[in-house]
């Protein structure tokens, strides 16, 4: 979901993007722009002033159960609007919350947010979104109603929408990898091989008595490294498998070094199950593992990066090494 850049009927020039950690400042000039009644609409309920917290909760970030996206005014940097994909546990239905200043409102905003809402689930692979809305909310369930949006009276004044997202042949999840290439796969289907070709026809490389030991270390430092990657993955919100959207680009920890340090953590282990059995097999699969990953693997994870994130992953691309 690349950021795009907007016309609204009123004429106001709008940049609509993933939304990011400098975002929060906007919050709460945003929020004193929205009318009483406009938040009464969209949170079911009075709201006389927003606390700290109940702003921080606000400007909660996208995490692996929820993307948002703003739109700011390309002249001013003001936000002008905000909308909120939230996952279900089913992973295959999502809820959506949209909010614009009231100055700003039927100008086709809020249009703009909920179609980049659609697309983001349906890059998402999520088959319905869902929203509670006011009865009373005509300008809400009329936008709702044009883009295919059924409703459901579910009481107390409320009306449910929802969409089913056609997810067509040629509409796959933006994801990275959906093949059977996947990292772990390439990894122990290769260790198994060296470990059977070392079975019926043992090739040691080094002394048996550093073997153990060299081994051990490895294997001790390829688990610390793919541990205290993927606590920074989910720190961020992003999940870890290629199979599911990529949600940030993640700079901190071990990915300062390298944009790949779980796939070094695998080639660490299989360098260390290698050392461990002393098996010039073992090293040989390694390197066919590591061919396997950067020829096909890491490429075509890189050109799905650069087309969601765009300048934001080729600025890292070019100041963090693709291995170490």
């Amino acid at each position: 979901m690349n950021e795009s850049r907007e016309t609204t009927r009123g004429g106001e020039q709008v940049l609509i993007r993933r939304i990011q950690p400098e975002d929060l400042r906007l919050y709460p000039d945003f929020v004193r722009d929205v009318g009483a009644e406009d938040l009464r609409l969209r949170f079911f309920a009075r709201v006389a002033e927003f606390t700290a917290a109940e702003l921080r909760d606000l400007g909660h970030l996208a995490d692996r159960h929820q993307s948002a996206v703003v739109a700011l005014d390309e002249k001013t940097g003001e936000m002008l609007g905000l909308a909120r994909l939230k996952n279900e546990l089913d992973e295959e239905t999502a809820e959506f919350a949209i909010l614009v200043r009231s100055r700003i409102k039927g100008h086709g905003l809020g249009w703009l947010l909920m179609r980049r809402v659609i697309d983001s689930a349906r890059e998402q692979g999520l088959r319905r979104v869902y929203g509670d809305v006011l009865a009373e909310n005509s300008a809400m369930l009329q936008m709702c109603a044009e883009l295919g949006f059924r409703e459901e009276d579910i009481g107390s004044g409320m009306t449910r929408v929802a969409l089913e997202i056609e997810q067509g042949p040629e509409q796959t999840p933006d994801v990275a990898n959906l093949g059977m290439v996947r990292p772990p796969v390439v990894y122990l289907v290769l260790i198994a091989v060296g470990s059977l070709l070392e079975f019926f026809w043992p090739l040691p490389f080094m002394p048996r008595a550093l073997a153990a030991p060299l081994g051990i270390v490895l294997v001790v430092a390829a688990v610390a490294l793919f541990f205290a990657s993927t606590r920074k993955f989910s720190a961020a919100g992003t999940p870890v498998p290629g199979n599911k959207p990529t949600t940030a680009i993640v700079r901190a920890g071990p990915y300062r070094f390298s944009r790949n340090p779980i796939y070094l953590a695998f080639s660490l282990l299989h360098l260390g199950i290698a050392a461990w059995a002393n098996s010039l097999w073992l090293v040989a699969t390694l390197i066919a593992a590591v061919a396997v990953m950067a020829g096909v693997v890491i490429r075509r994870e890189e050109e799905y990066l650069e087309k969601r994130f765009g300048a934001e992953y080729l600025d890292y691309k070019k100041s963090v090494r693709r291995w170490i």
